[in-house]
């Protein structure tokens, strides 16, 4: 019995060793928005909801931070306290729409714009 017992844990942990990277880290798309960003504007009015809808589907957390300006995305106040730590380490440009997706505290990707947004992060989702 103990023996069973025993490669029942090895098998647990053998398989914990090899369990995919995306498995093990909550994988989330965030979108920092400005709020005097016209170009957030149109793409939260046309294309927001097909990305929350690609995120879902596959099993990505899609959240949003609402910085005061575009000239400064970096500005802890801003973020939630999960988050704070992608405005003090990210070496973010100033420039919104901004896509950020995230394993655990990793970046994975970064996008600038829907354009960059489309290219680099969706195929990624898909």
């Amino acid at each position: 019995m103990l023996s069973l017992l025993k490669s029942g844990v090895l098998a647990a942990f053998i398989g914990l060793l090899f369990m995919p990277f995306a498995h093990a880290a909550e994988t989330s798309l965030i979108y920092i928005s400005a709020r005097n960003c016209g170009y957030c504007r149109v793409y939260e009015a046309s294309l927001e909801d097909q990305v929350k809808l690609v995120a879902k589907k596959h099993h990505t957390t899609y959240r949003t931070v609402s910085v005061a300006s575009f000239a400064n995305i970096s500005d802890e106040q801003d973020y939630p306290p999960d988050l704070k730590w992608i405005a003090k380490t990210a070496n973010l440009q100033d420039l919104t729409p901004t896509f950020l997706l995230i394993s655990g505290q990793k970046i994975v990707k970064r996008a600038l714009g829907t354009g960059q947004l489309a290219a680099y992060i969706m195929p990624l989702l898909e």
